[in-house]
This record gives C-alpha cells, structure tokens and sequence, in this order.
C-alpha cells in the first residue's frame, strides 16, 4: 500500500532565472543536403564498418558518411589538396 501525499501551504521558494541561451529549435537542426550514390567497397572494410557500427548502435551507413565526412573536411583545410601523410 502507497502512504498517502500530504500536501502544506508552504510557499514556494524560486531559485534565479536563468537566462534563454539556445537558439530555436529550427536552428538547432541541420539540414545538410544528400545524394544517393552506389558504391563497391573491400569485403574487409565493410566488415569492419559493419562490427563498429554493431558495438556503438548506428548504422553502418552513418559511420561511413562519419569517416567520409571528416576526411573530405580535412581536405578541404589542406591548401595542396593532396591527402595527409601517415607520420
């Protein structure tokens, strides 16, 4: 058996304001504009696109647009356009 609400009227104590800080909810929201393309990757690469995507809970798509995504920025900061080499 549940022990039953008691109810005062105690007044009640508001702490400070805190001030709206983020923008609207359709700000907050990108839209980046997608294309379908069709493409052949290495068995073992989607493989291991694949086991990822399994132990984080996503999409294995969403990993390689992840990978794709962030390389093609980095090239983007790369003035020789030339891909980064391996140290």
């Amino acid at each position: 058996m549940m022990k039953e609400i008691e109810y005062t009227d105690e007044p009640m104590v508001i702490g400070p304001t805190i001030p709206d800080f983020l923008p609207p909810p359709g700000k907050l929201v990108f839209k980046v504009p997608r294309e379908k393309i069709t493409v052949e990757l290495f068995k073992p690469t989607l493989d291991y696109f694949k086991t990822e995507s399994e132990k984080l809970g996503v999409p294995y798509v969403h990993l390689i647009r992840a990978v794709l995504g962030a390389y093609a920025e980095e090239m983007q900061k790369n003035d020789s356009g030339s891909p980064p080499t391996r140290g």
